[in-house]
């Protein structure tokens, strides 16, 4: 109820507040988890020891989960987060770098509109940037990039968990963060 009127008053569907919610808690999940791999050497190793373990990597991210954050997610939130923990513990140190063609399909893919504001942006004033920053999971996610405006790119903040934040921000070009 709350989220419907705070949607309501800000003229944005509140589906789009819901899912950037949705976005936020697994966010907010891998990143705690990627704070405690990162803490000492020692829970990097437990953690690759428990996905060594299983055979199914789902079973693997549900027990990191509960082990580390003490919380029980939903299968489509177990399903990213595996994503991201196996595209965190591949990470190569070096970036890709994206050839023009592979930005412009990209560019192509969201309609040559910006991911955080959806206003259109000519090719040539777009910013090609990762989703989930390169220093969580390098170019290991398959559709980790996006296309965002010159403004949205200016007040991008490499941190996790910022979906309701862009949301609701987006609508009246308030300042991003």
């Amino acid at each position: 109820m709350y989220i419907d009127m705070i949607a309501e008053m800000n003229e944005i569907n509140s589906e789009n507040v819901y899912m950037a919610i949705q976005r936020d808690v697994r966010e907010t999940v891998f990143g705690a988890i990627y704070t405690y791999m990162h803490k000492s050497e020692q829970n990097k190793l437990l953690v690759r020891k428990i996905y060594s373990r299983y055979e199914n990597n789902l079973d693997a991210a549900r027990l990191v989960v509960q082990k580390v954050c003490g919380c029980t997610l939903l299968e489509e939130e177990i399903r990213w987060l595996d994503q991201c923990l196996r595209a965190s513990m591949r990470k190569r140190g070096r970036r890709k770098r994206y050839t023009q063609l592979e930005q412009e399909a990209v560019w192509r893919k969201q309609k040559e509109r910006c991911a955080i504001c959806g206003r259109q942006v000519p090719f040539q004033d777009s910013h090609l940037t990762y989703k989930i920053s390169w220093n969580f999971v390098g170019d290991e996610l398959p559709d980790n990039l996006q296309i965002l405006c010159s403004d949205c790119n200016s007040r991008r903040d490499p941190r996790l968990a910022r979906g309701v934040y862009n949301v609701l921000c987006a609508k009246k070009g308030g300042s991003k963060q």
